[in-house]
């Protein structure tokens, strides 16, 4: 197990800063304590400050002063700890970071984790410490997902009932078998054999607790997508490792039916950032402000609308991202590459992340020209009557 085990000895000045941290957290004692998650309070430096009952108990460690001090990332298994760091220091910048990560209890039972680390910020609004959040998702993913194990042979010895369910091996057929010969597509086998030789040698590897998106081979010969997530095990014969396995070829195909939907949808439609920059734009967006694709994802929507609208613009911008409103709709004018100016009915709403944190806008545009004209000669033959 990779958790500390032992009281950690800690200075004054140390015990002090994680008191100061573990009070960082904007949240009523009964609330931090009553969450079924593992909640965790981090110093900005990465050493573990606070801790609730429920995450105790998820980790099963008995006392909080066997891992209060100690830094968190080294709680996690060798192939996860430069993952934890890196989340510590873009979440002391102002970041949340997510991850899927497999890290066992105290007593070496197997738990997978889905995690997310966050700000806490002091009264001037700057980063005082992190909040990690850890849910327990062994169940879920033992449910859903193929879950695998290869010893440092990359010989297959475990092998759940969702990994026959995707690729059609029983665990009769499929244990004490190649991986790489059982569920890689051949052209790709020597390089996942080279990866594992380094691995099993070093215990390193960058693609340790990442989520890849790889192909794969079904017991029929179909080829099909996977989204994998690899850990790294440590074992009495060496190295083992864990992969969780996902068949994402139907939301592929979702994808794609999107895709073509978003593409050839007659009404312009745009994916914008929080800041304001294009992120995905649709064939109709692109001839109505009359640019490239290329042009428009290197710049913003600021940059296009028209300086006399830009200001309410981004007010009601203001108020999707705080909640005030679910979406807003507005009249508004662009300016072409040609320097031509286009009226449209700008439609916004806001695609939020699990936790209700804003994540893009969406925008569809609807072009007014040939309204604003006919408006134009209706009031022009109004005056002239």
């Amino acid at each position: 197990s990779p958790h500390t085990k032992g009281p950690i000895m800690l200075s004054t000045v140390e015990k002090a800063e994680l008191q100061s941290a573990g009070r960082a957290l904007d949240l009523g004692d009964a609330l931090f304590e009553a969450s079924s998650d593992c909640l965790k309070v981090i110093t900005l430096d990465g050493r573990l400050a606070r801790i609730n009952a429920n995450g105790l108990c998820a980790l099963e460690i008995e006392e909080p002063d066997a891992i209060l001090g100690a830094e968190w990332a080294l709680l996690w298994p060798e192939t996860h700890q430069a993952q934890a760091r890196q989340s510590v220091r873009e979440a002391a910048l102002g970041g949340v970071v997510r991850f899927h990560g497999f890290c066992p209890t105290a007593s070496g039972a197997s738990r997978w984790w889905y995690v997310t680390v966050s700000p806490l910020r002091g009264s001037d609004g700057q980063p005082c410490a992190v909040l990690s959040v850890s849910r327990d998702i062994t169940e879920l993913a033992a449910a859903r997902q193929a879950i695998l194990v290869v010893d440092s042979d990359g010989v297959i010895t475990s092998w759940n009932d969702a990994a026959q369910a995707i690729f059609g091996w029983s665990a009769a057929d499929a244990i004490g078998r190649c991986m790489a010969s059982l569920i890689v597509p051949e052209r790709l086998r020597d390089r996942h054999m080279a990866r594992m030789k380094r691995f099993v040698a070093t215990g390193e590897s960058a693609l340790m607790g990442k989520m890849l998106e790889l192909a794969a081979l079904r017991r029929t010969g179909e080829e099909f997508p996977i989204e994998l997530v690899l850990s790294g095990v440590p074992g009495a014969n060496g190295w083992a490792m864990m992969a969780s396995i996902q068949d994402i070829s139907a939301r592929k195909a979702q994808t794609e039916l999107f895709e073509n939907a978003f593409q050839h949808a007659p009404i312009a439609k745009a994916l914008v950032s929080l800041e304001g920059r294009f992120l995905r734009l649709n064939r109709a967006f692109c001839s109505l402000v009359d640019y490239d694709e290329t042009t428009l994802l290197a710049t913003d929507f600021q940059t296009i609308t028209h300086e006399e609208d830009l200001e309410k613009d981004l007010k009601l911008l203001g108020q999707l991202v705080g909640g005030k409103i679910s979406d807003y709709q507005m009249e508004k004018r662009y300016v072409r590459r040609d320097g031509r100016v286009v009226w449209v009915n700008l439609s916004v709403s806001v695609v939020r992340h699990p936790d209700g944190a804003p994540k893009y806008f969406i925008a569809q545009v609807q072009d007014l020209t040939k309204r604003r004209e006919a408006e134009g000669r209706y009031r022009l033959l109004a005056d002239n009557v």
